[in-house]
């Protein structure tokens, strides 16, 4: 049972009109010896979920030990189904889960769906803490999902949850869910999930909660003591002071990089650095890979975490966004580079890190900003983790670009 597993579905076609169950008439489908399942992806494919699309094709969800949730698609009512593959966002990158349930529901106001898995691409029953949620619209006849956002954790990480389902009542939403031996059920804001949904053409600056703009266009210049004027590398910016780990709710911090040839961000360059004498605070520093590091500190308690790599080229022009999000009540850590979440590539099953549950203060007062090279032009601080799509939202308007037509 463990080793071995297919989605097969009962049809009935007279359940809404007949209402004795004795003359109920149920079809097994799909038609043929084999269920919903590819040999490509591993002999477990399990807990198939099924949801109807506008077009009256139908669409089914299911788990694998290969790192992602498979889907596949019938025109027929159920009788054949494509060959599955991986459920991808609007960037076409497979989206990442373990061996966990995953489940699509369609939302009752505005007919788009949402997708229920836990964003990281390990193989066993583990890590199913947090989990996360895509909205998709329908587009072809197929569900075209967005990149992920952080729905419900448990304050045990070594603890999870699964096997959702979504109650909807006068325009509101709960999920379900368990964890075998406890049942929840939460409220989800509306407004959550609408933001979710603006994910595909969202192009709006995110003001709420900005406490740090900083442009880097003026020059900070001191004088030597035979009075000639000297150009600072190091610029500083007051932080505002925000709630313990173990108390609030997180910070966001987003850098504007562009590098020249006078200067490569080598691995272990210091790019921004709130810490006191003590070692308290956060700092974000060039990592190996052209990736950035996240390092955040206590004075006793410190926990780190890396970006994808390449988020950043040392010898390039352009203009670039990287964003790192620790979220105090989840306790995660994870980046945004250029509108798109690290989720880990090939050579990590999480595109995001934990913040140690037995951190404490981290806020200073003042942060360091190194422009050697010119290579940082803006710093923005919010004194809350926002969400992937604020992020993305944020990217654009700065940029005044979209993504290319969905």
């Amino acid at each position: 049972m463990l080793d071995y597993s297919e989605g097969w579905f009962y049809y009935c076609g007279n359940i809404d009109k007949e209402k004795n169950p004795e003359k109920l008439k149920w079809d097994l489908l799909p038609e043929g010896d084999h269920g919903v399942r590819s040999p490509v992806w591993g002999s477990t494919q399990a807990e198939h979920c099924v949801m109807q699309l506008d077009n009256s094709d139908l669409c089914t969800s299911f788990r694998t030990t290969c790192g992602v949730p498979l889907e596949s698609y019938s025109s027929d009512r159920g009788k054949t189904w494509s060959e599955p593959e991986p459920s991808k966002d609007y960037l076409g990158r497979k989206l990442r889960n373990p061996r966990a349930n995953t489940k699509i529901w369609k939302s009752e106001v505005n007919g788009k769906y949402l997708l229920w898995y836990h964003n990281n691409g390990n193989k066993g029953f583990q890590l199913r803490n947090p989990a996360w949620i895509s909205g998709g619209i329908e587009k072809d006849g197929r569900i075209i999902w967005t990149q992920p956002e952080l729905l419900l954790y448990q304050d045990n990480l070594s603890s999870g949850m699964s096997y959702p389902d979504m109650i909807q009542k006068d325009g509101n939403y709960w999920v379900t869910q368990t964890q075998k031996t406890e049942a929840r059920c939460h409220q989800i804001p509306n407004e959550f999930l609408e933001k979710l949904w603006q994910q595909y053409d969202i192009c709006e600056a995110e003001t709420e909660s900005l406490k740090v703009n900083w442009a880097g266009d003026k020059p900070i210049r001191y004088w030597n003591k035979d009075r000639s004027a000297v150009i600072s590398t190091v610029d500083s910016v007051q932080l505002p002071k925000f709630l313990p780990v173990d108390q609030g709710d997180g910070f966001t911090v987003s850098l504007r990089l562009q590098t020249d040839q006078s200067w490569e961000m080598t691995p272990g360059t210091i790019l921004i650095d709130s810490r006191d004498k003590n070692g308290k605070g956060f700092r974000m520093e060039a990592g190996d890979y052209y990736s950035v590091k996240f390092i955040i500190s206590d004075g006793t308690t410190s926990s780190e975490w890396v970006s994808d790599r390449n988020i950043h080229q040392g010898w390039s022009f352009m203009d670039q966004e990287v964003t790192a999000i620790a979220d105090f009540s989840a306790k995660i850590i994870m980046f945004v580079a250029d509108g798109v979440l690290s989720d880990g590539g090939s050579y990590s099953p999480t595109g995001w890190g934990r913040l140690d549950p037995d951190m404490k203060d981290v806020s200073t007062e003042w942060l360091k900003i190194d422009r050697r090279g010119k290579t940082i032009t803006g710093v923005q601080f919010f004194d809350r983790p926002l969400m992937v799509t604020e992020v993305i939202g944020n990217y654009r308007a700065w940029r005044k670009t979209l993504p290319a037509d969905i």
